[in-house]
């Protein structure tokens, strides 16, 4: 019983939980993110989507400015659900340094279309043409619809005329 007391004291616990396995210290503050699922949630753009985005844009911005790429596969390693955030935010800040170490890196979390529905929303030519170019290759058929609505909800025309010519087969890598 007496071991149960000392082991129990604040100072001890704290001084062994210091030295056990975690989430290291500096990704904290991102465990709080929570899960952005792009294609259920599309059609909520303003209540989910964007502020989930907002918030994962505030947290992961100083974070990068001082570990850039190097502790990303030690944070998809600590909290893999960040893989995602990480590519959502790299198109919603429309950040190709690190759209192009993640599609280097992890060409699986960039070529979805999950990352092709975000980039529509957003009215973003160039990461579109950047995701096809990089080797996007899904059957368009399945997602002929929501990649219209999406690119019309963009009101970029430039982005509208892309998303027809990709669905219609006349855009080539």
């Amino acid at each position: 019983m007496q071991l149960l007391h000392v082991l129990c004291i604040p100072e001890i616990c704290a001084l062994v939980l210091a030295f056990q396995d975690g989430v290291p210290q500096d990704m904290l503050p991102l465990k709080k993110l929570k899960v952005l699922h792009v294609r259920r949630a599309v059609s909520r753009w303003k209540d989910v989507i964007a502020p989930r985005l907002d918030e994962a844009a505030t947290l992961l911005r100083p974070w990068l400015a001082i570990y850039g790429t190097a502790r990303l596969p030690l944070l998809f390693h600590y909290i893999p659900r960040m893989e995602s955030t990480v590519v959502y935010f790299s198109v919603y800040v429309h950040d190709r340094l690190l759209l192009d170490f993640l599609t280097t890196q992890y060409p699986h979390l960039v070529l979805n279309f999950s990352v092709v529905y975000l980039a529509a929303r957003l009215g973003s030519l160039e990461i579109l043409q950047y995701l096809h170019a990089a080797g996007l290759d899904f059957d368009l058929r399945r997602h002929t619809y929501p990649l219209e609505r999406l690119s019309m909800s963009s009101n970029n025309l430039d982005v509208i005329r892309f998303c027809k010519d990709m669905l219609n087969g006349r855009v080539q890598a």
